[in-house]
């Protein structure tokens, strides 16, 4: 296989701002390091984030801003509201990932006034949410549940992002059913991920993770209520040309910023964020595009796209791949130019061979035609899309596990926290 040219973005159409690193919660996978410390934005380092975007969010008709932290609503309403003011009048959408707990009438009215986009934290029933606790290790199922009754009561739409801490076949469907009937627009599934100060090590068996896949697929398929991210990249990898397939000629990498509470400017990794050797510049003291441009040619970044290289030249997954995160290589292997690495496998390869009755008996140059000859992947593409106004987007995005939306960037390696298209078929249901 030869590696397709990787072309450099520095135009945006997300931006992820960190308005704290604090977080109420202490859920034992997660990989912010400094969740225990409250450490919040100043109203002037959003000042310079809405000045640096503003003519481009104009030009572009939009920009997706999207707060994460640590868990924004320990800011509190009135904090938020400074931090939200700068953007007013702008072309943007704000999207708030969030663990719930915090939710109340407050809050409502906060993410009414400003169309806040809401994504909702939880792994699927009691016993799946079991590894969200605080830090008196209390598990915060009831409270997650209580701000999702407060969403839904309030009318307010809302997606699911889960992290599957023991990827257990049986478990799939009960995920599943658990979300679709809690009301959500869409659901994204997370395989724990070894980065940041999540350093233990996770050994799946990896026909359980390809098991667990599978059953999610036939779950799916029985009942497609909703989109679940991960069906729709293998819909979208696997359809037949000219209908929603890829152009493979040329990847190009987002920049994908995130500007951390102090204004430090991290590119293409949000996981990456907070660690110094990584950050590009600050926007109190420099313009966000001159951070971008001059970022983007950084020796870290040149080492990942030789790492996307090797993978383009050596791995028959790529094309539905397309070389994952860089955050996952350094966390796992201490460099970004490495190929394969746990993320790769339970995230990516085992999703494709479990939506293929085990994967293709070949990995050879066509390994396409061999995962389109299963019965599974045969009935997964046979589901029809959602319907005029809701269709899937243009182009397979490959965003990193917590990214879930339909912005349709060419080559789109956001992480895995964010939920799907908050701008596409899910406005159908609305607020």
């Amino acid at each position: 296989m030869t590696s397709p040219e990787i072309a450099m973005e520095t135009d945006i159409c997300s931006i992820v701002l960190q308005p704290t690193t604090l977080c109420n919660l202490n859920c034992d996978y997660c990989y912010l390091p400094d969740r225990a410390k409250r450490r919040v934005m100043e109203p002037g380092t959003a000042r310079a984030v809405a000045e640096s975007i503003r003519s481009q969010a104009l030009r572009r008709g939009g920009i997706d801003v999207v707060w994460h932290g640590g868990e924004p609503l320990t800011l509190g309403h009135a904090a938020f509201s400074e931090l939200l003011e700068p953007f007013s009048g702008m072309p943007v959408t704000h999207v708030v990932q969030t663990n719930a707990t915090l939710i109340n009438a407050g809050w409502l009215a906060l993410f009414e006034k400003w169309e806040i986009e809401v994504g909702v934290s939880i792994d699927g029933n009691r016993a799946q949410t079991r590894h969200r606790v605080d830090r008196a290790g209390s598990a915060a199922f009831d409270r997650i549940m209580r701000g999702i009754e407060r969403l839904r009561s309030g009318q307010f739409a809302f997606d699911v992002i889960a992290v599957v801490a023991e990827p257990e076949p049986e478990d799939a469907r009960e995920l599943y059913e658990f979300v679709v009937e809690l009301g959500c627009r869409s659901l994204a599934v997370n395989i724990e991920e070894r980065e940041g100060s999540n350093t233990r090590v996770r050994t799946y068996m990896p026909e359980k993770v390809r098991g667990f896949w599978a059953a999610l697929a036939d779950a799916w398929i029985d009942n497609p209520a909703i989109p679940v991210r991960e069906l729709e990249r293998v819909r979208h990898a696997m359809a037949p040309a000219g209908e929603t397939s890829r152009e493979i000629q040329s990847r190009h990498i987002d920049p994908f910023p995130t500007v951390a509470w102090n204004g430090d400017v991290t590119l293409i990794s949000p996981e990456l964020a907070g660690y110094t050797p990584f950050s590009c510049g600050n926007v109190r003291e420099k313009d966000l595009h001159q951070i971008i441009q001059e970022g983007m040619l950084s020796s870290w970044i040149s080492e990942y796209r030789r790492g996307l290289s090797l993978c383009g030249d050596n791995c028959a997954y790529f094309d539905f791949c397309e070389g994952g995160h860089p955050a996952n290589r350094f966390f796992e292997h201490g460099r970004f130019d490495t190929t394969e690495t746990d993320y790769c496998r339970n995230t990516k390869i085992a999703l494709v061979d479990g939506c293929a009755d085990d994967g293709p008996k070949s990995r050879g140059p066509d390994i396409k035609s061999a995962l389109l000859d299963s019965d599974r992947m045969r009935r997964l593409l046979a589901i029809p899309e959602f319907g005029a106004g809701n269709e899937m987007p243009a182009r397979f995005d490959n965003r990193p596990t917590w990214d879930n939306r339909g912005n349709n960037p060419p080559f789109d390696n956001r992480p895995a926290w964010d939920n799907w298209d908050k701008k596409g078929w899910s406005k159908k249901k609305g607020k």
